[in-house]
């Protein structure tokens, strides 16, 4: 049953969905119960049905196969990407001091919603010089982190931020990579020469409670080495 009068039946059903993804009671490949056994399972009309998976569709997690059903669509992949497992822990472990430069903030609104928006250039300092990795925009949501915007995210890990004054655990990610452009922008904020394709990795972060806390779009410095991973516990960032 769906309980919560506060949040969108959809968006309950999806949630309870993809917590069965993530902690693999459904895995890759596998097909998820029917239209019909779903109703009957949460007293949950069609159409609320169809819109939670086709939401799931949309993150990648579930595949139709026209004919056949609805199948898990979830991999690992075997390698970490260390910003979105801890920019800071990261560098510390490297002996090297993480730096953050913040480009931008503001308050916008996105469907209705009001986000604390943040554009950081991230970095290491090492013998007085600083190499810059990645630019990273980050849309934190108000109805959850009320007052974050005054915090001074130069000198302070989001992640722990979340954690500690708000009770918030970051946890998993749901990420998807592309490739972008170089811009005189990006040249110039990550210091690099050449014109040469970038990688760009967006998504969104979610809670232990499988709460969007985050929604994540990140452009890496052309030198930087990529491991990627889907399903992750995050540290600090």
């Amino acid at each position: 049953m769906l309980n919560n009068l506060a949040v969108p039946k959809y968006v309950q059903l999806q949630n309870i969905i993809k917590d069965k993804i993530i902690t693999k009671q459904y895995h890759n490949g596998d097909k998820i119960p029917s239209e019909t056994e779903l109703m009957g399972t949460y007293s949950v009309t069609r159409t609320t049905i169809r819109k939670a998976l086709s939401n799931l569709v949309y993150e990648g997690l579930l595949r139709k196969e026209q004919g056949k059903g609805t199948f898990v669509n979830f991999q690992d992949i075997t390698h970490s990407m260390w910003n979105f497992s801890g920019f800071t822990n990261y560098a510390m472990s490297k002996e090297q001091i993480p730096v953050s430069r913040v480009l931008d903030k503001a308050i916008i609104e996105v469907d209705g919603h009001s986000f604390f928006k943040m554009v950081r250039a991230r970095g290491m300092e090492t013998n007085l010089s600083v190499s810059w990795y990645t630019i990273d925009t980050s849309l934190t949501p108000l109805k959850l982190f009320k007052g974050i915007e005054k915090k001074d995210f130069s000198l302070l890990s989001l992640y722990n931020v979340m954690k500690k004054d708000y009770n918030i655990i970051p946890k998993t990610a749901s990420l998807e990579v592309s490739a972008v452009s170089s811009t005189a922008w990006t040249r110039e904020i990550l210091a690099y020469d050449q014109d040469v394709p970038l990688v760009r990795v967006k998504g969104s972060i979610y809670s232990d409670k499988n709460i969007e806390i985050e929604r994540v779009d990140v452009v890496y410095n052309p030198n930087v080495k990529m491991h990627i991973i889907t399903n992750m516990s995050i540290n600090d960032k």
